[in-house]
């Protein structure tokens, strides 16, 4: 099966959330994750987890 061409990669781009232990400023530092990129940080309350998950979601 041929690999999709690069003009409908967005087509197949699911949602994703990344967390961590550390904050995400250490993240950012690093270059970890590019800019704009879902990212909870922990400790996180259930509330706040399902908020962050609703704003992927509806993104």
């Amino acid at each position: 099966m041929a690999e999709p061409d690069a003009s409908h990669a967005h087509a197949f781009r699911r949602p994703a959330l990344f967390m961590s232990g550390y904050t995400d400023n250490v993240i950012a530092q690093r270059g970890v994750l590019d800019l704009g990129t879902a990212f909870l940080s922990k400790p996180f309350t259930p509330e706040t987890l399902a908020a962050k998950v609703r704003d992927v979601l509806d993104a």
